[in-house]
């Protein structure tokens, strides 16, 4: 039996009605057997900040935030939010979700941590290709990659990177 999610603990500011909705929502979910999910963890708890947002749209009175999420998927449709299919014709309407993806603090820290590293990688394999080479020396780079690619400017070898 997964840890009770409980609106009460989490959210004591709600009034009855909110708390008995959001109760409701997170009691009735179930995530599908073996597909990732945003909203329960694999231990049965919900993140925090998941609480957060679902607190704030349970304290919308009933019905309010149905017809707001009615008028943000009538504004993405009005707004022709579309897409094509290759090799199709026909646009159609990006399904967009009104409800976002939420990211706690601790998943956007990792996120932001692999984006520095990977920055930070690019960055000396650019300061290499275009700098003393030695990726390709040592043949840890295959020249092909380098000299076949279309980016590869040839007139920018030995000028430092500006940064």
């Amino acid at each position: 039996m997964p840890p009770e999610r409980s609106a009460l603990r989490v959210q004591p500011f709600l009034d009855s009605g909110a708390q008995a909705r959001l109760r409701g929502w997170l009691d009735g979910y179930r995530p599908l057997a073996g597909v990732p999910d945003e909203l329960v963890r694999p231990d049965g708890t919900t993140p925090e900040a998941w609480l957060r947002f679902l607190g704030a749209l349970a304290a919308f009175p009933s019905g309010e935030f149905e017809d707001r999420f009615a008028l943000a998927t009538r504004h993405i449709r009005d707004s022709g939010v579309s897409h094509r299919i290759y090799g199709d014709d026909t646009e159609r309407t990006w399904p967009l979700s009104p409800l976002p993806l939420i990211l706690g603090e601790d998943e956007w820290a990792r996120i932001a941590a692999g984006v520095e590293q990977r920055a930070t990688l690019l960055e000396a394999v650019l300061n290499d290709v275009y700098g003393e080479g030695k990726l390709v020396a040592e043949g840890r780079l295959p020249a092909a990659a380098v000299t076949g690619s279309a980016d590869f400017v040839r007139a920018l070898r030995g000028v430092p990177p500006s940064g």
